[in-house]
């Protein structure tokens, strides 16, 4: 019997940290393969974990899947971090298959790494740490009183870039303004949209509180890969997922320059 062994690089997987611009560091960030199948595993009595196939780690943050007999053309990769310092995401991501991958070996010309790697930005969670000096609130959004998952936050002010934040499963999130220190003034002004699927309902299971996380397409990169392929909108969550509708109404805020906000603020889904 003949047994090949497979050690060619399926997908590179580097999530980045929204905040810094550098990779995610939390040492609590899982990034794993979602499986079809529904069997949790549990941690912790209270925490029953999704069923997922980590992907192996490599050095300085970066992951990686390998080719395998059970290895889907299209694979869905999910990131959540057990200390809440990063916004769950999930990708589906297709890949250059094996038969592509060892086709280009025949003709001497390898597939390049970076046609097979995946760079996703994570939006901070609510115990994300805040960066010196930045400008920061915390919040809730609902609907009719209830928690409202995986909502998209849009801060807007008049000749500023936008602002990008996400909620979690209870409807949680945290918006930070990493260049505030621009602002002459004490306070900053900022009206917040919201975004969410009007579909999705509140979590009430734990162990499956994935299944309404949104689900992004990623299109495969060239080869040999151009710019777009590793830095776009959609990978960066500058992008709101398909379903997703805008609030009827801007909420505005003032927060005060160079801290968090005290206040809890509660954000009213209102879909058009």
């Amino acid at each position: 019997m003949t047994v090949e062994i497979l050690h060619r690089l399926a997908l590179g997987v580097e999530p980045f940290d929204a905040l810094t611009g550098r990779r995610a560091a939390s040492t609590e960030l899982i990034v794993e393969r979602e499986q079809e199948e529904h069997n949790p595993r549990t941690l912790f009595p209270y925490d029953p974990r999704p069923p997922g196939i980590a992907l192996e780690p490599h050095f300085g943050g970066r992951f990686r899947l390998g080719y395998g007999p059970r290895l889907a053309a299209t694979v869905r990769i999910r990131f959540w971090d057990q200390a809440r310092r990063y916004v769950p995401r999930r990708l589906e991501v297709p890949l250059w298959t094996l038969a592509e991958v060892k086709a280009a070996e025949k003709t001497g010309t390898d597939l390049p790494v970076l046609s097979r790697v995946l760079r996703p930005w994570l939006l901070p969670g609510v115990a994300a740490p805040i960066p010196p000096a930045a400008t920061a609130v915390r919040g809730r959004v609902v609907r009719a009183g209830k928690p409202v998952p995986w909502a998209r936050i849009t801060g807007t002010r008049p000749g500023r870039p936008d602002v990008l934040a996400a909620a979690d499963e209870r409807g949680e999130f945290l918006l930070v303004v990493t260049d505030s220190y621009q602002v002459a003034t004490a306070t900053l002004g900022l009206d917040l949209i919201v975004r969410a699927d009007p579909a999705v309902v509140p979590v009430t299971d734990p162990a499956r509180r994935f299944d309404s996380l949104p689900l992004e397409p990623v299109t495969r990169s060239s080869n040999p890969p151009v710019a777009a392929d590793l830095d776009n909108p959609l990978l960066r969550g500058d992008r709101p997922p398909g379903p997703f509708a805008a609030g009827l109404t801007a909420h505005p805020v003032q927060l005060t320059v160079g801290r968090l906000d005290p206040q809890i603020a509660t954000l009213e889904f209102d879909p058009q």
